[in-house]
């Protein structure tokens, strides 16, 4: 299951079925902590994440049929006669198929605009994609726009695969995707370095987002989820072990930002590892603006060193 909260209310996905439970978080209401409806959607294999729009207007749930769920919450239409919905208050207004699945989901500052990954293990194209839509909920004119989790050319060990989660800064700048990589984790011969990891996106609610960088993924361990503290500064990935153990991986967002802002003030060694590796090799350091150039990956290990010539 799934939970998401907005106001009085936490809405609840079901992974067995299209049903989503709202459920009453109000303290002061006499039915406080009970489901006090059910919304119901034509998703006949299940729920996967479902998000509510930064206005908390329209709730948006991903299928595992595929298929992206558009639900009307918006309490300004909520019918005050009885058996009378024009505004389908509480129903689903609508839904969108995805080329290549639809899994993490997540608010952007735009009211109009959701973002989302296909939490695909075969296929990275059109693994991360924007859904805008129109304010009014009998016209709500759905379209998207797909972008590949493609960094270089899927072999180098910052590859982002399955995208399963993702979350998006205040200022809409930068979209973070956890990478749970469980293929080239399991498959036999695989890379002893594969594992999960968090891959960055710039500008993606812009005409062309792109993934520019990842951090170092975990050998052997598969990213499930991420998200940003409530003040932005830190970045919090889920890690499951494949014993069913797990853990949590804190990076500071704002360090993240600035190596990518500004690649010439953050070192790299001959091993790609940043300069607050325990490994790091300064024989070897070079400039991070090198490798940006060349190879488009970014390594957001880096410690801030102050500008050097090369």
């Amino acid at each position: 299951m799934e939970c998401v909260g907005i106001l009085d209310y936490a809405y609840v996905a079901d992974s067995g079925r299209g049903s989503i439970y709202v459920l009453d978080v109000n303290p002061d209401s006499p039915s406080y902590n009970e489901v006090v409806r059910t919304i119901s959607v034509n998703a006949t294999s299940g729920l996967r994440q479902i998000a509510v729009s930064s206005d908390g207007r329209k709730l948006f749930a991903t299928g595992a049929d595929g298929y992206i769920y558009a639900v009307n919450i918006d309490s300004q239409d909520k019918p005050t006669e009885p058996n009378s919905n024009p505004r389908k208050w509480g129903e689903q207004i609508g839904k969108v198929l995805t080329p290549t699945g639809a899994w993490g989901l997540a608010a952007t500052p735009d009211p109009l605009k959701m973002v989302f990954t296909n939490g695909n293990p075969n296929t990275d194209g059109s693994g991360f994609g924007v859904l805008t839509v129109k304010d009014d909920p009998l016209n709500w004119a759905p379209t998207t726009l797909y972008t590949n989790l493609t960094l270089t050319n899927n072999t180098n060990v910052f590859e982002v695969n399955e995208g399963v989660a993702v979350t998006m800064t205040a200022d809409g700048k930068y979209a973070f995707v956890a990478g749970r990589n469980s293929k080239k984790i399991i498959e036999p011969n695989a890379n002893p370095l594969a594992g999960g990891n968090i891959g960055i996106i710039q500008y993606p609610l812009g005409p062309n987002p792109k993934l520019v960088a990842a951090t170092e993924p975990v050998p052997g361990v598969l990213t499930n989820n991420v998200t940003l503290s409530g003040d932005g500064k830190y970045l919090i990935g889920s890690y499951l072990n494949l014993d069913g153990s797990g853990s949590v991986r804190i990076f500071d967002a704002g360090e993240i930002t600035k190596t990518l802002e500004n690649p010439g003030d953050y070192w790299i060694d001959g091993y790609y590892r940043g300069a607050g590796n325990f490994n790091f090799q300064p024989l070897s350091q070079r400039s991070a603006t090198l490798w940006l150039a060349r190879m488009n990956p970014g390594i957001l290990l880096g410690k801030k060193m102050g500008k050097k010539s090369i």
